[in-house]
């Protein structure tokens, strides 16, 4: 997996849902009664190129993940109900202050963290409701995610999963390279991965020199191209 980003909070593995409105109506009458609005939840891959393209006509805050991976327990530790838990975000002082964790993508039951502690490349966790060994085995594989609400980010960063998808265009003449398929961390900086509507990729580094503007609530990064 990448190392924890330095310009975009990561949520690892993060697999972005666009929630589109499909249909929108009122009752027979259509006077006096509230709009109402059926939801698709779809994985991005599989959205056809229609809806996609209506998807990024919206207001991608409407339809941004909610729950995001924290990540997988792979084994327990001790007697008392610790576990060892795979990091799939930015580690162990994250979700402390995130304070409780999810067993789905659509939330479910919250389990309140009652401790996390680094060990290696890894954590363990204690939740509460998880008390002895056999509690905790009953988890083991299970992948725990947070609720984007109760984390904070600083102002200018943004979780992978909104990354995704977002649509990259020239920050001086507003032509569209592509969209953002995956945005790793193997070095000093971001490196973020773009499809071309062609098929082809081309890969860009996320320094202030060639990235301009992040804004997945609208749908766009902004870059200025290197020349050469």
């Amino acid at each position: 997996r990448p190392t924890p980003s330095t310009q975009s909070w990561t949520c690892k593995r993060a697999r972005p849902l666009r929630l589109l409105p499909l249909v929108a109506s009122t009752s027979p009458k259509g006077r006096g009664k509230s709009l109402t609005a059926t939801f698709l939840a779809l994985p991005l891959g599989e959205l056809s190129p229609q809806v996609t393209e209506r998807a990024r006509m919206l207001h991608r805050s409407e339809f941004m993940q909610q729950y995001l991976e924290a990540g997988k327990v792979v084994t327990t530790h001790g007697v008392r109900g610790e576990m060892k838990l795979e990091l799939w975000c930015d580690g162990v002082d994250f979700l402390k202050k995130v304070g409780r964790l999810y067993p789905s993508a659509q939330g479910g039951k919250a389990y309140k963290i009652l401790s996390i502690r680094p060990q290696g490349q890894m954590a363990l966790l204690q939740l509460e409701g998880v008390s002895d060994m056999d509690a905790a085995r009953a988890l083991r594989g299970q992948v725990f995610y947070f609720d984007r609400n109760d984390a904070t980010l600083p102002a200018g960063r943004w979780y992978v999963a909104d990354l995704i998808g977002c649509e990259v265009r020239d920050a001086d003449t507003g032509k569209v390279y592509g969209v953002v398929t995956s945005v790793n961390h193997p070095g000093a900086q971001d490196i973020y991965t773009v499809k071309a509507p062609g098929g082809k990729e081309y890969m860009f580094p996320g320094v202030d020199a060639f990235l301009k503007e992040r804004n997945p609530p609208e749908g766009y990064l902004l870059v200025t191209p290197i020349p050469g």
